[in-house]
């Protein structure tokens, strides 16, 4: 369910920010999925290119939204999951 709830996140963030913003967004990752075809760069790029703000706006909401929501509705225990190298349990941080 988290990451249902990370996708709605991204509509719901469409629907307030416009398509002008969200066309600059996925612009921006795709940009990113084309520089990194392959690996964990992919879509969110490395953080140190002119597309990083952006993605790290919309991504980060999203990522957000998913584990609060799927916390919330299933409990702290639910959403065990590893983000970029970095494991997240019970709604605390454990680095890998």
């Amino acid at each position: 369910m988290n990451i249902v709830y990370h996708e709605m996140s991204h509509a719901s963030h469409y629907t307030k920010v416009g398509t002008g913003w969200y066309t600059q967004f996925v612009n921006a990752e795709l940009a990113e999925i084309v520089s990194h075809p392959s690996g964990p760069l992919n879509p969110d790029g490395d953080g140190t290119t002119s597309n990083s703000p952006i993605i790290a706006l919309g991504e980060g909401w999203a990522y957000h939204m998913g584990h609060f929501l799927a916390n919330r509705t299933y409990g702290f225990s639910s959403d065990a999951s590893i983000e970029q190298g970095i494991s997240y349990d019970n709604n605390d941080l454990l680095m890998v």
